[in-house]
C-alpha cells in the first residue's frame, strides 16, 4: 500500500484506550500505532521519528494523537509534539485525554447552538455553572465557554477549595477567566445555581444526567429553558451514548476543528 494513513497514539497511561483505538479505525486510518507509558521527555523524539521517515506525500497522510487520562500533561505532550516538527515535514496532532476535549467541544456547541436557536444571542455576557468543573470533561467545558464571553463557575462536590484550585491553573494557562465554587452539599450548590434564574426554582428531576453529577458533566447556562439542559439524557444512557459511533465520529471531529495542527491534514 503507497502513502497510507497511519496514526501514531501516544499516551503516558499503562494502556492505550480502546475507546481511542476502535475510533481511530471508525476514522478509517489504515493503522493505528499505539504507544503506552510514554513520558513527555520521550515526545519530540517519537515525533521526529514519527515525521522523518515519510515522504512530503506521507506526512500528509500522518496524524498524532495524544491520549491518557492527565488534561494538562496532554497538552505539555502537544506543545511538545508541535516544537518538533520540521516543515515542510509535519503532521497533524490531536490531544483528547479521556475523551474530554471532544466531549467537552460538542457539549458547548451544542448549548450555544440552542442559545442562538431560543435567543438569538451566544455565550458573551451568560453565566455557566459546570457541575463535575473540575475533570477533563469539565475543565474543558468551563475553557471553552469562558473563551466564548461567558461568566464560568467550575463546581466542585470536594469544596471550593478544590474548585478554585482547577479554575486558577486553566484561567493562567490559557488567559481566560474563571471561578471556583462549592458543591459539595445541596445547601451549596442551590447557592450556585441561584445565580441562574431558570435553574433557581426546579428540583431535579429523577433518572436524568443530572442526578449523576459525579459521572457527566452538567452545564446550566443562563438565558437557557431548563427542560433541555437538564433532561437531555436520561441516566440509564450517560454511558451507552458515549460509545455510538456516529455521534462519537461527530465530537471527534469538532475537537479536531478546534485543536488540530496548522499544518494540516
Amino acid at each position: 500500500m503507497k502513502d497510507p494513513y497511519l496514526l501514531h497514539v501516544f499516551a503516558p497511561t499503562r494502556y492505550v484506550s480502546p475507546f481511542d483505538i476502535n475510533m481511530a479505525y471508525e476514522a478509517h486510518y489504515d493503522a493505528v500505532i499505539p504507544y503506552n507509558n510514554v513520558t513527555l521527555e520521550e515526545i519530540y523524539a517519537l515525533t521526529q521519528d514519527t515525521i522523518f521517515s515519510r515522504s512530503p506525500e506521507g506526512v500528509k497522510r500522518t496524524g498524532i494523537f495524544i491520549g491518557g487520562r492527565d488534561f494538562d500533561l496532554a497538552f505539555d505532550m502537544l506543545e511538545a509534539a508541535r516544537n518538533a516538527m520540521v516543515p515542510p515535514f509535519a503532521v497533524s496532532v490531536l490531544a483528547d485525554p479521556s475523551g474530554a476535549i471532544t466531549t467537552a467541544a460538542a457539549m458547548v456547541a451544542l448549548a450555544e447552538s440552542w442559545l442562538v436557536r431560543d435567543s438569538g444571542t451566544d455565550f458573551s455576557g451568560r453565566t455557566v455553572a459546570v457541575l463535575g468543573g473540575t475533570g477533563p470533561v469539565g475543565a474543558c467545558v468551563g475553557l471553552l465557554a469562558a473563551r466564548c464571553g461567558a461568566k464560568v463557575r467550575l463546581i466542585s462536590n470536594r469544596g471550593r477549595a478544590q474548585a478554585e484550585t482547577a479554575a486558577k491553573a486553566i484561567a493562567s494557562r490559557f488567559h481566560c477567566t474563571l471561578e471556583g465554587a462549592d458543591g459539595g452539599s445541596p445547601e451549596a450548590l442551590a447557592s450556585v445555581l441561584a445565580h441562574i434564574p431558570e435553574w433557581s426554582s426546579i428540583p431535579p428531576r429523577p433518572g436524568c444526567a443530572c442526578s449523576v453529577l459525579n459521572c457527566w458533566p452538567i452545564l446550566p447556562v443562563s438565558g437557557l429553558p431548563w427542560m433541555p439542559m437538564r433532561c437531555r439524557l436520561p441516566a440509564s444512557r450517560v454511558s451507552s451514548s458515549r460509545t455510538t459511533g456516529r455521534r462519537s465520529r461527530q465530537r471527534m471531529a469538532t475537537a479536531a476543528a478546534l485543536v488540530r495542527s496548522p499544518w494540516g491534514m
